[in-house]
């Protein structure tokens, strides 16, 4: 294999390992939240345990729901689907518990945009938690206020960043820039409008390398992929000279603009 394909064959592979990138998000938060590996495990064992979540979910006890939540990490951390709990999980947003809340929370920045009629049902409730006093549950009342993709909600969502843009915790006011590029995700609208039309990409291109570490997780992944698919279409391939390869400055752009987030412990 040529050294041209080479480069085109890593963009490729480095593109796709964005996709990979989910479960760190669970690590990530649980480490925040003090659940261990070993602890974890225990929630791991036995179907009978996985089938009485329901139950504990709807039950009055904080401690019953407590561990259904903490299973119920656990089990997608290790890449189970649990999707269907989604009902259940999301009228404990409002929890007076605050661990039981994080663990709602870790489990809706999962699966809200997937079920955006049922995370409506708790708006209110969202909206509140911006205020709350804890950083950590502000900030993730915003990422799944950005996450329902409902155009109905725009404009709450566009008052949310707002406000959290000015929020006093740095932690916030990350998220807060993370949250803008959701509600304008180029990459998809892209590629649901005119997606042959990669001739239109030619003045935004280098600001769209620039700007990739910026945007949010999984709209990293969409951008990623159009900037390859302009790349192999739009630019010259690297030239094979005697001392190497002279490879297009554009090309080596979009190199560096995504090697800093294969470093990333975001999603994607």
């Amino acid at each position: 294999m040529s050294m041209s394909g080479q480069y085109l064959n890593t963009i490729t592979e480095n593109a796709s390992r964005l996709g990979m990138r989910l479960q760190e998000s669970f690590s990530e938060h649980t480490r925040d939240l003090n659940i261990s590996r070993a602890t974890g495990s225990n929630y791991l064992e036995g179907d009978e345990k996985v089938k009485d979540i329901r139950r504990q979910l709807d039950s009055n006890s904080d401690r019953e729901k407590l561990d259904a939540m903490k299973r119920l990490v656990a089990l997608i951390s290790k890449g189970r689907n649990m999707s269907e709990y989604f009902a259940q999980v999301v009228k404990n947003v409002a929890s007076h518990n605050l661990e039981i809340r994080k663990l709602v929370y870790i489990y809706l920045l999962r699966y809200a945009e997937h079920e955006p009629d049922l995370a409506l049902l708790s708006i209110n409730t969202f909206q509140k938690d911006l205020t709350d006093s804890n950083p950590l549950i502000r900030a993730m009342a915003l990422r799944v206020l950005s996450g329902i993709k409902v155009p109905m909600i725009g404009s709450l969502v566009v008052l949310a960043i707002k406000k959290c843009a000015a929020d006093i915790s740095p932690y916030v006011r990350k998220n807060a820039a993370l949250a803008i590029p959701k509600c304008f995700d180029v990459a998809v609208a892209f590629e649901a409008i005119c997606p042959t039309r990669l001739d239109l990409l030619h003045r935004h291109y280098r600001r769209l390398c620039k700007v990739i570490v910026d945007v949010d997780e999984w709209g990293q992944v969409d951008l990623a992929n159009l900037l390859l698919r302009y790349a192999r279409t739009m630019l010259p391939r690297p030239i094979l000279q005697a001392g190497g390869e002279e490879v297009d400055k554009d090309i080596e752009l979009l190199i560096h603009s995504v090697e800093p987030l294969f470093q990333s412990r975001n999603p994607a």
